[in-house]
């Protein structure tokens, strides 16, 4: 899963919300570095990455798009279950509204930015600024989210060519996804109590 589903899991505890944010920038044990919420939110965002890359629907996923994404297949599904949130949000979150939910999760981060990893606080803006998180809800814009990740890569992916992958295996993907993350909330309700 990628940023916007490690917050909706997160959601509403704002230690939380900054540790799965965090969590990818934080290795090893410097996790205890951080007041006690925000190393509960980077444990949790650990336990939902190993739920996630073990899980069989993901796999499944992973291999649909291999051929076309190849190695980065993997970070490609991340993005795409992203997508598939933001895009068919209302089913999930019905409460409150994407736009909303958004607004509230830049809020957090700002309170917390200076507990940021220097990675983090170098990307930040530029998240915040282009609303990466309202942005995944379009196929354009995950393909633009996409072609991002494929020049840090150094052009050694087909990341750029993500928004046609998604095209091409859209209904399955959508189907791996409807039946993957009901059982990812449930797993995270578990882990929360």
């Amino acid at each position: 899963m990628n940023f916007l589903a490690h917050f909706f899991l997160a959601y509403p505890h704002k230690g939380h919300i900054v540790g799965n944010f965090i969590a990818d920038f934080v290795k090893g044990k410097k996790y205890l570095n951080y007041p006690q919420d925000i190393q509960e939110g980077i444990i949790m965002h650990r336990k939902i990455d190993t739920f996630t890359d073990t899980h069989p629907t993901v796999k499944q996923s992973i291999k649909k798009i291999r051929e076309e994404q190849g190695k980065f297949s993997p970070v490609v599904i991340d993005m795409f279950y992203d997508y598939f949130l933001a895009a068919y949000w209302e089913n999930h979150s019905p409460k409150i509204k994407l736009e909303t939910f958004t607004f509230e999760i830049f809020q957090v981060l700002d309170q917390y930015s200076t507990l940021f990893p220097e990675r983090v606080q170098a990307f930040y803006p530029y998240m915040k600024n282009g609303n990466w998180l309202l942005r995944y809800a379009t196929v354009r814009g995950i393909g633009s989210s996409l072609k991002g990740l494929y020049k840090r890569t150094g052009g050694i992916s087909n990341m750029h060519l993500g928004e046609q992958t998604l095209r091409n295996y859209y209904k399955e993907l959508k189907a791996d996804f409807e039946a993957f993350f009901p059982e990812l909330e449930q797993y995270v309700h578990t882990i929360k109590n």
